[in-house]
């Protein structure tokens, strides 16, 4: 199983403009399959962005280090999704 966070949204606009998402997804492929869900998570979740890093430091720990909001408002944040009960 991997794991997505984020990324650009064309279904979220804002005077026009496409904006970032917070959203989590988990994705699995068998074979020619590939299965996405989206994941309801819990405690304190990020903001929206895109342009972040995300590294898996475990089996069950994902990391989230910046990303942009807009071309204007850039994070210097970092944020731990424990993907055994999906919390940040």
């Amino acid at each position: 199983m991997s794991i997505m966070f984020g990324g650009i949204d064309p279904s979220i606009k804002k005077n026009g403009k496409i904006f970032p998402n917070n959203q989590v997804y988990t994705v699995k492929v068998v074979k020619d399959n590939i299965e996405w869900r989206l994941v309801q998570c819990g405690g304190d979740v990020p903001l929206e962005r895109t342009n972040h890093a995300a590294c898996a430091i475990s089996t069950d720990k994902l990391f989230i280090f910046g990303g942009f909001y807009t071309s204007n408002l850039r994070f210097n944040d970092v944020y731990m999704l424990k993907t055994t009960d999906f919390n940040w």
